[in-house]
């Protein structure tokens, strides 16, 4: 199961980012690509309805070497991520800068894990400039995989991280879900519970507290669906489903504006839809959700 932003088609190369003369070598590389980011948004391209990743080639821009991100290749190529030195006029660029979840249905499913992958590694570095440490620069080794503090007396290693959360769609053994909203979400959609990991807890544990703390029920048969890689900005999301002991609800209103069990019959129909969606099919919720109408999971 392939979900959207995962099997991004790179081998990553993992021993040239600690071998100089290697890395090098894919610098030089005729191939050499690169992907821009600007901020937060990926560089594209469309082709008529379908949008691709936008690359640049290495070898015509002088952007500095160190903010150069080795991804590995593709198809034998090497891929660089590059955050769009300051002063670049955008507008020259032959295609656009977006935001991946507002053109995700239009991008090529390959395109979009590998420019989730770039996104993320550029990300990283824009919020790690400095050591968490002894407050320090930092600067990028291993070619973009690893940051170090400049402080002799410090010298602290930095790596990219990863937030890991739970997503879970709650059954009741039967026939019924429960899906919930936040005040944040778009009006009228309602999703999976959601949670961050916390420290010393295993990820059935998480679904247990944070379901539990979101909205009173007590879970069972926590089982394991799939996951997602997430970089807004940095997370993936690990997908269960769950069984619920009961169905009385009592929410947190500081995380949930409301809750409530949706039928299988309900939730496989659309058109008895009203005032109500759901995510789209590129979020792992979508997947959890469509698998249980489907009686795939959670019976």
């Amino acid at each position: 199961m392939t979900l959207w932003l995962s099997g991004a088609p790179i081998d990553r190369q993992a021993e040239v980012r600690t071998r100089p003369e290697a890395l090098i070598a894919q610098l030089a590389h005729p191939d050499a690509v690169i992907l821009p980011v600007a901020g937060t948004a990926n560089f594209v391209v469309r082709d008529g309805e379908v949008v691709r990743a936008g690359i640049v080639a290495r070898a015509a821009v002088d952007w500095p070497e160190a903010s150069l991100v080795y991804l590995g290749t593709r198809e034998g190529a090497p891929m660089f991520a590059a955050p769009v030195p300051d002063g670049e006029d955008l507008t020259t660029f032959p295609g656009e800068f977006q935001d991946l979840r507002r053109i995700g249905p239009a991008l090529v499913a390959d395109d979009a894990a590998v420019l989730s992958y770039a996104r993320a590694m550029i990300y990283w570095h824009a919020k790690h400039g400095f050591c968490g440490v002894c407050g320090h620069p930092t600067q990028p080794k291993e070619a973009g995989h690893k940051r170090i503090c400049v402080n002799p007396d410090c010298a602290t290693e930095h790596f990219p991280r990863t937030d890991g959360a739970m997503i879970v769609v709650v059954h009741d053994g039967q026939d019924h879900c429960l899906l919930a909203r936040s005040a944040r979400f778009p009006p009228n959609m309602y999703s999976a519970l959601a949670g961050f990991i916390e420290p010393g807890e295993s990820l059935e544990d998480c679904v247990v507290r944070e379901v539990f703390e979101e909205v009173g029920l007590r879970v069972t048969d926590v089982g394991y669906h799939s996951s997602q890689p997430w970089p807004f900005p940095r997370s993936i999301m690990i997908g269960f489903h769950a069984r619920a002991e009961s169905r009385d609800l009592k929410l947190d209103q500081d995380e949930i504006e409301d809750a409530r069990w949706f039928s299988r019959d309900y939730l496989g129909d659309k058109r008895q839809w009203k005032d109500f969606f759901i995510p789209p099919r590129i979020a792992v919720a979508r997947r959890l959700i469509d698998d249980w109408v489907a009686g795939r999971v959670g019976v």
